[in-house]
């Protein structure tokens, strides 16, 4: 069947190629513990956007600026876990 399983997310994250702001908009199964952290292509931790945060079943949209975060331009990767399921995705910060 395509009937999600437990623990399953969708994520997105608009825009893609960002300058100072993104958003991420996922949709949880489950209730479950989000984490999201955004690496360097070096897979250095560049932000901790949250962690372990409890989260209802449903549709959720969380919003991200970087500025005054020292983050350079350049490609990212934001890692979403949730009760250890992760999805990771692509990240471009322009000028």
């Amino acid at each position: 069947t395509n009937e999600p399983q437990a623990g399953q997310f969708d994520a997105k994250v608009l825009p893609s190629v960002f300058t100072q702001q993104f958003t991420v908009s996922y949709h949880l199964e489950d209730a479950g513990l989000v984490s999201m952290r955004l690496f360097d292509v070096a897979g250095r931790e560049v932000a901790l956007l949250f962690s372990d945060e409890k989260m209802p079943a449903g549709d959720h949209l969380f919003g991200f600026d970087s500025t005054g975060k020292g983050i350079a331009p350049g490609i990212y990767f934001l890692n979403i876990n949730v009760d250890g399921a992760q999805q990771t995705l692509k990240l471009v910060k322009g000028e």
